[in-house]
């Protein structure tokens, strides 16, 4: 390596100056000595072959070659010097691929990009800047912006998929998007199995049942290593596939699991799911139903010998009436129904954590919560019975009164004295007022639970778009 010191004619531009006006660039000298070899030689393996000369007779080799073979040497001293390296970097720019409002879209409407899509709300256009850099000692260099398409939820999808490499097939709680690499071997069940429904929709829109497939996997892992009794537990070690909570229950941790077994089997027709559905439903009944002074409760048990091992819920658990009712179970579920608008109406709210048995909030947070009010939605389009509009009703009253700020409405850190919280999660929008509006929305066409399957987070997909589902994949 030649500096600037060691030869005052080196000249730079590496700051965007031309040769003339800027110094103290390093570089590379290379010695050469003209050398001849034998053609079978392989003495000297910096030898660099410009021409042969074969039978007296000489063959020479064209310049491209001659460069190749330079540019090769190069590269592996320099790789072998200084290792990958950057010298300007590359800034990654995600932005929408449709042009609307001020959303920062790279393409208008009717319009193409480079690679032949037309604008898309359902892709993106990831933008790579010019940059420098050294791979394996070759120069990697751009001197302007491109943009490529990706389409969104395969592109997101893919990158989450490592987490699924396990050996029980269940996935670890953390990936990493950039470089798959994950971690985190305890989840709870929630946290295992609640994948069929989004990564089955996913394999539907783009023809690949490899998404599907590995959400499926994870449920049927928790099923198999369900209990004598048919129980499955609270959280599990995604390794090795044991038990690390056997409390099983339908509870925060746990209640997405059911949730999606049903909607999935509902939207996909999937037999398999049914037939798990079935299997499950009848001992949540058996072991966690719990009857106390006068109401229906599910509480908690030890999922190999059924023994009611507390009383604690969470506010969560309200999406159980909605999942009995679309099963076809009004009646209990009215019933349950009944119970938590009984605990709602005791403070003016629900507390997140409660103890049936002693009265007492275990967590008296409320974080404006949609579960309740999901399940008035249900059961009023499934019985048409108009108390369950008038219970949405007066749950709306309350968040009004409650939780209204001069901007927007917020969380309440004690329902039993509605000190407010300065927080509001996105779900209140998402799930909590989505299921007010449809209820007091009767008239609406085409989004309603007649017509669609909604999401745990209340997404709605419509049935007549599966009826062409092909749980094989085929």
């Amino acid at each position: 390596f030649i500096t600037s010191t060691d030869d005052t004619t080196i000249l730079d531009n590496a700051q965007g100056a031309s040769n003339a006006n800027a110094t103290g660039a390093h570089r590379f000298k290379i010695d050469l000595t003209l050398a001849k070899l034998a053609i079978d030689s392989t003495a000297d393996a910096s030898f660099v072959e410009l021409f042969r000369l074969k039978n007296g007779k000489l063959e020479e080799r064209p310049i491209s070659d001659i460069k190749t073979s330079f540019e090769d040497t190069l590269a592996r001293r320099t790789f072998d010097e200084s290792g990958d390296y950057t010298v300007r970097a590359f800034e990654l720019d995600i932005r929408e691929h449709l042009l609307a409002g001020e959303n920062r879209g790279i393409h208008g409407a009717g319009t193409t990009s480079s690679d032949g899509n037309l604008a898309s709300e359902s892709k993106l256009a990831f933008g790579l800047s010019q940059g420098k850099a050294y791979v394996k000692g070759y120069e990697i260099a751009k001197i302007g912006t491109t943009y490529i398409d990706v389409d969104k939820a395969r592109d997101f999808a893919d990158r989450m998929l490592p987490a699924f490499n396990t050996p029980t097939g269940i996935p670890r709680y953390w990936v990493n998007l950039q470089t798959g690499e994950s971690r985190g071997d305890t989840v709870n069940v929630a946290e295992a199995a609640s994948y069929t429904f989004e990564m089955g929709v996913l394999s539907h829109y783009t023809g690949d049942a490899k998404y599907y497939e590995t959400g499926k996997r994870a449920t049927r892992a928790v099923f198999n290593r369900r209990s004598d009794l048919n129980l499955i537990g609270e959280i599990i070690d995604v390794s090795s596939g044991d038990w690390v909570s056997t409390q099983s229950h339908i509870c925060a941790g746990v209640d997405s699991y059911y949730e999606y077994l049903l909607k999935s089997w509902v939207l996909f027709q999937d037999e398999e799911l049914k037939e798990i559905w079935h299997v499950s439903l009848p001992v949540i009944h058996e072991y966690l139903a719990d009857e106390y002074e006068g109401q229906l409760w599910y509480g908690r048990s030890d999922m190999h010998t059924g023994e009611h091992v507390s009383s604690m819920v969470t506010l969560y658990d309200a999406f159980f009436p909605a999942m009995l009712a679309l099963s076809g179970d009004t009646a209990r579920a009215v019933r349950l129904q009944s119970t938590w608008a009984s605990l709602w109406n005791k403070y003016g709210l629900e507390p997140m954590v409660y103890d049936y048995r002693t009265g007492e909030p275990g967590y008296p947070v409320y974080d404006l919560n949609p579960e309740i009010m999901e399940s008035a939605y249900y059961l009023s389009r499934i019985t048409g019975d108009p108390q369950f509009v008038e219970m949405n009703k007066g749950f709306w009253e309350d968040l009004k009164t409650h939780c209204r700020t001069d901007v927007a409405f917020a969380s309440v850190e004690n329902v039993a004295t509605m000190e407010p919280r300065d927080y509001m999660p996105t779900f209140f929008f998402a799930e909590t007022l989505k299921y007010l509006y449809l209820t007091f929305s009767p008239n609406l066409q085409g989004v309603h639970l007649e017509d669609c399957v909604f999401t745990t987070e209340a997404h709605p997909f419509r049935k007549v778009d599966f009826t062409e589902f092909n749980v094989q994949g085929q």
